[in-house]
């Protein structure tokens, strides 16, 4: 009786390391990469929330997006923030951003009311932002304290 490997059970284990190695790996980790990249684009959107309800607490006014924020995953930075003007806002990915919400402050029973709403981008890494439970959270946000 042999003990070991031989020939053929040595091939089967190589094809097997092989398609683990360039199929499974890539793909969980392409996903989780998707992921990670949600999670932080959610709490910089957050962030920015933040920091536009405390520059409209403190001077009473909006003004141009990147001076009320460091954030930077807004479609135009330079953009005034202004009632019912929509901001894209994305997902940031390589050096490739996908808008993946629209920011938009409305009155609504008199109050200012920051919203978000779904863009038209059906992307895994779109997908994956709006999936989060943060960001259902900041759909409707008053603009005031």
């Amino acid at each position: 009786m042999k003990k070991g490997f031989g020939t053929g059970n040595l091939a089967v284990f190589l094809i097997i390391a092989i398609v683990v190695w360039k199929v499974v790996i890539p793909k969980f980790s392409g996903f989780a990469g998707d992921k990670a990249n949600a999670f932080m684009a959610v709490s910089e959107l957050k962030s920015a929330i933040d920091d536009i309800k405390r520059y409209y607490l403190k001077y009473g006014k909006l003004t141009d997006i990147q001076l009320m924020t460091s954030v930077s995953n807004f479609e135009n930075p330079a953009q005034k923030l202004e009632i019912n003007r929509p901001v894209m806002y994305g997902v940031r990915k390589n050096n490739l951003v996908s808008y993946c919400t629209i920011l938009e402050i409305k009155i609504i029973n008199s109050q200012e009311i920051i919203t978000l709403t779904d863009s038209s981008d059906r992307s895994k890494t779109c997908l994956n932002f709006r999936e989060d439970a943060r960001y259902q959270s900041l759909k409707n946000t008053a603009l005031r304290y």
